[in-house]
């Protein structure tokens, strides 16, 4: 720098702040740039399925992407897939992690038996299903996030029923008893172990509900819930009984439950990453339940049950129907 300019920086201090401030943000970039060649490769195993379900992987693989800085691999495994030869790459590379996306992504991570860090992700999985060693984020939503959207919609609910098969869902139980604890709301949990009890149980529950201090949360699996027949009877139950109904499916609210959480697939990708970073610095394996999480609800049903949905509009519905 010359005399003049080091007179003239002086001189106009808006000259000078913008000075200072281009050596700030040349810092700033030669740190991301270090910070950004630390970060170990990511490998990305999903099934190689066709559309819809393929673009739902696809922007996990875009979050994951994103989240490791262009330094993730990705690759769609079919039956022709080449396990040894991935095998062989990744015994060579220094350090990285390793993502599973699906039952597929799962296995085939299972079967490379290398050790990384391993992740699986886009699964209803549990610590009791998860391999031994692998983190894992489930596809079953936060119930202590499900529990505070509904408290914001329907602050009349005293009460929340659930069918389950206690032998597939006792994590998710555990998780509920304490989310619903945190919201002062009763969880009244039905058990049963096969699909017909399970289908029976709904129309004696339902019986049982009271107008809408009661709310009834459809399990996350599914299970017992046949969308042709028990579906269609449970939200015609519902909407005379005036019962709130939520789920984790959008299509669910479509057809007439409140509201859903149901997946951003884009930002769990994202969190796969960070999951697999914590275990390569040592951290324990966990499993953890799905808090990427996006809302759809049902403005006809809100209407119905007398709910007050203006000041949740403000803040944003993602999906809104009809």
């Amino acid at each position: 720098m010359t005399v003049s300019e080091k007179i003239t920086i002086k001189k106009y201090p808006l000259a000078r702040g913008l000075f200072w401030l281009g050596a700030v943000f040349f810092n700033f970039c030669l740190m991301a740039t270090a910070v950004a060649e630390q970060m170990p490769p990511v490998t990305v195993l999903y099934p190689d399925v066709q559309p819809p379900y393929r673009g739902v992987l696809e922007q996990m693989v875009a979050g994951v992407t994103d989240e490791a800085r262009n330094r993730a691999s990705s690759y769609p495994v079919s039956d022709s897939f080449d396990v040894d030869d991935l095998r062989r790459r990744l015994v060579k590379q220094d350090g990285g992690a390793i993502i599973g996306l699906g039952r597929r992504g799962m296995e085939t991570v299972k079967a490379l038996r290398v050790d990384k860090p391993t992740v699986i992700g886009a699964l209803m999985i549990t610590p009791e299903s998860t391999p031994h060693g692998f983190s894992g984020i489930s596809l079953i939503p936060d119930p202590a996030l499900l529990f505070v959207r509904l408290r914001q919609l329907a602050p009349q609910v005293k009460r929340v029923h659930i069918v389950l098969n206690p032998d597939t869902n006792a994590w998710l139980i555990g998780l509920a008893r304490e989310a619903a604890r945190g919201q002062g709301l009763e969880l009244m949990v039905y058990e049963a172990r096969d699909i017909r009890a399970l289908a029976r149980l709904y129309r004696d529950v339902l019986g049982t509900t009271r107008g809408v201090a009661d709310a009834l949360w459809l399990p996350p699996d599914g299970e017992g819930l046949d969308e042709r027949t028990v579906l269609p009877m449970v939200l015609q139950e519902a909407w005379e009984r005036n019962v709130v109904v939520f789920s984790n499916s959008a299509s669910h609210v479509k057809r007439g439950a409140l509201f859903a959480l149901y997946p951003d697939n884009y930002l769990m990708g994202r969190s796969l990453v960070t999951l697999a970073m914590n275990l390569a610095k040592g951290r324990s394996a966990t499993v953890s339940p799905l808090q990427d999480l996006l809302i759809a609800v049902n403005l006809r049903t809100a209407e119905h049950l007398n709910l007050d949905t203006r000041i949740q509009q403000q803040r944003g519905f993602d999906l809104t129907f009809p």
